[in-house]
């Protein structure tokens, strides 16, 4: 029987994630968080070993990311969260640092973990040597389509937020469903006039599904972030921490 009786909950989605996701869980259980792993239809024995570290598990179709953790929150709001943090499952985040994007959301809505803020740390695991600069980019580019403020890791999936702001998002609809998506929460996070706060992470790059897909739709979301999103004049009264 998985206890549900937490006031922080942390959302990760998987599809064969069986090398990562027991010690995953158990560290993220260890701090004192609640944990719902949104499963993709796993193949390997990623949801058992889920379970068996005292996850919830919540099995959706072959659903991207976006999807899969807008379910994610549904089913933390579900289980009343005061807190909700989404985090990688491939061990790209530190599940240490959980707490510290949780801590930020004290006097902010919604805390972004940052790669490239002054403090964070980057290491260049498995993952392919261009990508902190293909990130980096697309932050310069959502930074340039708006008049309100600028972040340093628009597409970063580390993030925490509080119950109404995940509520308020969840309404909305997204173009995008991979890397795109991310881009969009932000900024429609923004247009919404949450208080967003950065915190500097170490993160480990991974494999990454980056690919021209997710990189044309990538560019989809970011013309309708210039055209439709970042140019509303609600951006002109946000509040930026």
């Amino acid at each position: 029987m998985i206890d549900i009786k937490h006031d922080d909950w942390a959302v990760i989605t998987t599809l064969n994630e069986e090398a990562s996701i027991y010690q995953l869980v158990g560290e993220l259980r260890g701090l004192g968080l609640g944990v719902i792993v949104v499963d993709a239809q796993s193949d390997d024995d990623t949801v058992s070993l889920a379970y068996e570290a005292g996850a919830y598990v919540h099995p959706v179709g072959r659903w991207p990311i976006g999807p899969a953790l807008q379910a994610g929150w549904r089913k933390a709001l579900a289980f009343d969260a005061k807190r909700i943090v989404q985090l990688d499952a491939g061990g790209s985040h530190d599940p240490q640092q959980a707490l510290q994007l949780l801590a930020a959301l004290d006097g902010a809505d919604m805390a972004i973990g940052s790669r490239f803020m002054k403090g964070s740390i980057y290491l260049r695991g498995l993952g392919s040597r261009g990508r902190p600069m293909i990130s980096r980019g697309i932050s310069a580019l959502c930074n340039l389509t708006q008049t309100g403020p600028n972040f340093s890791d628009w597409s970063s999936g580390f993030r925490a937020f509080r119950p109404y702001t995940v509520r308020v998002l969840d309404q909305h609809t997204y173009m995008g469903s991979m890397h795109g998506w991310q881009l969009e929460v932000l900024a429609h996070a923004v247009v919404d006039n949450f208080k967003i706060k950065e915190v500097p992470i170490t993160y480990i790059l991974g494999e990454s599904s980056l690919n021209l897909r997710v990189a044309y739709e990538a560019s989809q979301v970011w013309l309708h972030i210039l055209h439709h999103l970042q140019g509303s004049k609600e951006l002109k009264g946000n509040k930026i921490a």
